[in-house]
């Protein structure tokens, strides 16, 4: 298993207020797994995305993440654990204002050093996603879909095992839901990766394998 989720409990917060708790007994993720995460708005899901990758912590239970549980390593070293091994397409793009599409694509590469002639991997994801004319632009002269996309290319520049993507296509129109998700899709195809998507889009969760509802995993999930 590369991802295997015990005995989970955690609290999330929604617009400020205490949400109920996220609790998972068992949840298995293998690799070469495309999973579509689905549910109501507030139910948890960008939660359980931030516990993979270990951006937030459980108040109990076990996250073990290629062999490792990341719920016992500090904070420092679940950043360097994500870095080298996730790649995370946030649902608010986290792009880094003060830098080009290309600068913020490049940063994300900084981080571990895994990619050799980053520059020209970085370029060569922003023209996939389109904006091969824009790579010098800054965040806050693109369109919200285009700092999607920027956040798309950020995600997968790492060549991470894991790529997890929270509402990735929710500001793109159609032709650009297809180009991202192509992208997704043939990336996480390589090498056994694993996708997991949350998503409120129907049409976007039936081009997975595999769909979990998460009231239905909430207390208990398997294969």
């Amino acid at each position: 298993m590369s991802i295997l989720i015990s005995n989970l409990t955690k609290h999330y917060t929604k617009n400020q207020a205490e949400n109920p708790t996220l609790s998972i007994s068992n949840l298995a993720i293998e690799d070469g797994d495309a999973v579509a995460i689905v549910g109501k708005s507030g139910s948890g899901k960008s939660t359980l995305l931030n516990l993979i990758a270990g951006i937030v912590t459980p108040e109990s239970g076990q996250i073990v993440v290629k062999g490792t549980d990341i719920t016992r390593l500090s904070e420092s070293k679940r950043d360097l654990f994500r870095a080298e091994n996730i790649g995370y397409v946030f649902q608010t793009f986290n792009l880094i204002q003060g830098l080009s599409a290309l600068e913020n694509v490049l940063l994300a590469m900084n981080f571990c050093g895994k990619v050799k002639q980053p520059e020209a991997r970085a370029k060569i994801l922003l023209e996939r996603v389109g904006l091969g004319e824009k790579l010098h632009k800054k965040p806050s002269q693109l369109s919200v879909g285009e700092q999607q996309r920027v956040a798309q290319a950020r995600a997968i520049a790492n060549e991470p095992h894991i790529i997890l993507a929270d509402e990735p296509t929710a500001n793109l129109d159609d032709k650009n839901t297809e180009v991202v998700m192509n992208l997704l899709e043939e990336f996480s195809r390589e090498n056994g990766r694993i996708l997991i998507l949350v998503t409120h889009e129907k049409e976007v969760a039936e081009r997975f394998p595999k769909q979990l509802e998460l009231e239905s995993i909430n207390q208990s999930v398997g294969r």
